[in-house]
Parts: C-alpha cells; structure tokens; sequence
C-alpha cells in the first residue's frame, strides 16, 4: 500500500505504565525480609502498604517535614 497512513505511533508498554503509575514508596519488610511497596492514598495524605509474605501492615504520613527518602524499613 502507498500513500500516507492514518495509523498513530503506539506508545511502548514501559511508557505507558510510567504515565500511569503512581507515586510508592520501597519497604523492606524485615518481619519477612522481603520487599514491598507502599502506595500513595488517593487523597495525597499517606502512604499504605503491606508485606507481601504476612500481610502486615505499614502506613507513612506525609507531612511538611518530610524526607526525601524513598526507601524506608519496617518491622
């Protein structure tokens, strides 16, 4: 076929899940010793998460003076 196409670029899957990704954080959940993620809340006001092996829970609030910090511990 000839001529100019009507056909659009599709974005690569990496590039598309980087636009709809959300803001994490990396937990190492000692009480498994396993990572996680911890996932912000849709109201901006904290991260939540929990271990992937135990299901214990982990919860950051994010406040004025917080860190940069983007890997944290949790018992």
């Amino acid at each position: 076929m000839t001529g100019p196409s009507n056909r659009q670029p599709v974005p690569s899957r990496r590039a598309a899940s980087q636009q709809a990704s959300k803001p994490w954080l990396m937990v190492w959940y000692r009480c498994c010793s396993t990572y996680g993620r911890a996932n912000r809340t849709p109201d901006g006001t904290r991260y939540v998460g929990q271990c992937p092996h135990c299901g214990r829970r982990v919860t950051a609030t994010i406040g004025p003076n917080g860190t940069d910090a983007r890997m944290f511990e949790a018992w």
